[in-house]
């Protein structure tokens, strides 16, 4: 849902800009990856559809950053409504105290069209 409790809707292969914030409250600068999903609902896990992947981001020691990137939603998915989401340390690379903490703090909501959509481009 956007800002305003609108519902996004996209199209299957439209790019979608995407944000994602990471703290490491270590003495050691890390290599993570992220990776985003669509899921039914708002609890983000492995076991949802996976949509895309960033691997190799790096996050100094004692920093907090915000980054951003364009996924393209993929031609697969079927028409819905779904929670987009994402997980940092997908693959647990990291060892970490709390490891609980690395999922979407609030998913939006989106709602995916059919291809044939008149709403997407052809």
């Amino acid at each position: 849902t956007n800002s305003d409790g609108t519902l996004r809707s996209l199209c299957p292969g439209e790019r979608h800009l995407v944000h994602w914030s990471v703290a490491n409250l270590g003495t050691v600068d890390e290599t993570y990856n992220v990776r985003w999903y669509l899921s039914p609902n708002r609890r983000i896990t492995t076991g949802d559809r996976v949509i895309a992947t960033n691997v190799g981001a790096v996050q100094n020691a004692g920093h907090f950053s915000t980054w951003q990137r364009l996924i393209t939603i993929p031609l697969t998915v079927p028409p819905g409504i779904y929670y987009l989401g994402h997980l940092v340390d997908y693959d647990q690379r990291i060892w970490e105290r709390r490891g609980d903490n690395n999922s979407t703090y609030m998913a939006s909501r989106v709602r995916i069209l059919a291809a044939d959509d008149e709403r997407c481009p052809q």
